[in-house]
């Protein structure tokens, strides 16, 4: 009876069940995985199949003990039937995102625990860094549930932007990039500022730290050192080198094209003039940087602290025909403006930067460009570039209390501070322009919204430079250019040494010692 009773291999089914919290070999998942004996939550157990042969037996015996069948019977039933597993399940684990529907069911029957769905994400948790902290799907989650997260434009994370910074364009991630950029102004974006033949190239034009030129000047240099005279192959290394600037062709460099001069203007007040020669200005009052028929730029000058009697520039106001008789008025940082026929524009150089002026051109406002004084090259950089259709260039630097200016055009028929631009430098020395177009703009012929009437400054000499400036301007003018004076004295031009010394030592008497670096070299 107990052989034929004992349950067979075949008799037997195989079944997971719970055999109580750390008792069993397995625990639940959405399949079940082995983590070893005593360290999960279920156990395999036997589940026992229908009636077994057992069960046929004890009926014929219990037909035969008839006493006893009744009650038999209903013993052996109760003992062979099929049984079940009541599932108990642990509810207080951290994993409820990830529980079944009967688990769930179950602990919150029995310990109210999961009655309803939780969330699927902490939307507090991580907050601060969700824009390159958090997922994808848990920023959607939550900012469509919770409002949270939504604002990925602006990180309040902070990044350190000098990790990494000379490979951020390829090793930087977009928000890093965008942050740094914002905040930092570090890891922008160039922005290209023109695409001409005449535009400066932002390239070191010999690989020797001379600085940036112009594209035609640059595939001039090209032409002869890098490209063996082949002016082809030099215009297709500058366009590569300078993509964001340069697009010149081969038309750009036939006697047709236009020869472009330039004129620059810094401190209080410095001329080089299209044709080569220094000049200055003194005083307050609007005058003529040039006037043409087509082409009107003035300045409005005013004394500052620093420039001692001399004018320095402080507004300028381009305007004529050949822009359709608007007005480009830029003044200094401080209480000055962009503006575009009294309207401001560009008001932000790092957003919002270029502004198209209706059809003559481009102008942009940013950090980059070839310094007119070199001696401002540790302050911040604030330039706007014009660029005005046909072959009109300038770039305003601005400054705290004044503007350096750059304007590079073609030769026409005009007159103004820089010069008459006829190839003759010595008729543009001051005099000789105030003989010709006035010492000053009359009220009816100002560009400018506000009118500043003329004042002479004073015109130092020699003579008002202390004896104790003029031994210390003799001696940084004679530190900073012996090897240059000692140059031009080798080649007999003895008199070009003596008046580039005494500029010097002017400037640096009037202006400041940071001169001694850079007047001559201008002049030079």
């Amino acid at each position: 009876m107990a052989g034929c009773c004992k349950a067979k291999a075949e008799d037997v089914e195989m079944t997971m069940g719970l055999v109580g919290e750390n008792k069993g070999s397995y625990v639940e998942q959405t399949t079940y995985k082995f983590v070893g004996a005593g360290k999960g939550d279920f156990e395999i157990t036997a589940k026992k199949n229908g009636m077994s042969k057992c069960l046929l037996i004890g009926i014929i015996v219990g037909a035969i003990l008839a006493l006893l069948a009744s009650a038999a019977l209903i013993w052996f039933l109760i003992w062979s039937a099929t049984t079940t597993t009541t599932m108990v399940f642990s509810c207080h684990t951290n994993d409820e995102a990830l529980w079944s529907t009967v688990r769930r069911e179950y602990c919150c029957a029995n310990h109210g625990i999961a009655c309803k769905m939780s969330d699927p994400f902490d939307c507090d948790a991580g907050l601060v860094n969700s824009v390159i902290g958090w997922s994808d799907s848990k920023r959607d989650w939550c900012c469509n549930n919770k409002k949270k997260g939504c604002d990925t434009g602006k990180a309040v994370h902070e990044f350190d932007c000098d990790a990494g910074l000379s490979n951020w364009e390829h090793g930087w991630s977009n928000s890093k990039k965008s942050w740094c950029c914002a905040n930092k102004d570090k890891g922008c974006t160039p922005k290209c500022l023109t695409e001409s033949c005449d535009a400066t190239c932002y390239h070191d034009v010999d690989h020797k730290g001379h600085g940036h030129v112009t594209c035609r000047d640059r595939v001039d240099w090209a032409k002869e050192n890098v490209e063996s005279n082949s002016l082809l192959a030099a215009i297709n290394l500058v366009n590569k080198e300078c993509s964001c600037q340069c697009s010149c062709n081969a038309e750009d460099f036939t006697r047709g094209a236009p020869q472009l001069q330039t004129c620059l203007m810094w401190g209080a007040t410095h001329f080089k003039t299209f044709d080569g020669e220094d000049a200055r200005h003194y005083g307050e009052g609007i005058a003529w940087i040039v006037k043409a028929e087509k082409v009107k730029v003035q300045s409005r000058f005013l004394e500052t602290e620093f420039s001692n009697g001399m004018g320095a520039m402080h507004d300028i106001v381009f305007s004529g025909s050949f822009i359709g008789d608007h007005k480009l008025e830029i003044g200094a940082l401080n209480g000055g403006k962009i503006t575009w026929d009294g309207n401001a524009i560009l008001e932000d150089y790092q957003h919002d930067n270029t502004f198209d002026p209706d059809g003559y051109g481009k102008i942009i406002y940013d950090d980059q460009g070839q310094l007119v004084d070199d001696t401002m090259e540790n302050l911040p950089q604030r330039i706007v570039h014009i660029n005005f259709e046909p072959h009109f260039y300038a770039q305003v630097f601005r400054w705290e209390n004044h503007l350096n200016v750059r304007i590079r055009m073609p030769q026409i028929l005009q007159d103004g501070h820089c010069g008459n631009h006829n190839g003759v430098a010595s008729d543009d020395a001051r005099r000789d322009v105030v003989d010709r177009i006035g010492d000053e703009v009359g009220e009816d012929d100002s560009l400018f919204e506000s009118y500043t009437a003329r004042t002479p400054g004073k015109r130092y000499t020699m003579a008002d430079c202390t004896a104790g400036k003029l031994i210390q301007a003799k001696q940084e003018c004679s530190a900073a250019h012996s090897g240059l004076a000692e140059s031009i004295s080798n080649k007999g031009d003895k008199e070009l040494t003596k008046q580039m010394n005494e500029d010097c030592i002017y400037d640096v008497c009037f202006a400041g010692k940071k001169y001694a670096e850079t007047d001559m070299i201008e002049g030079w």
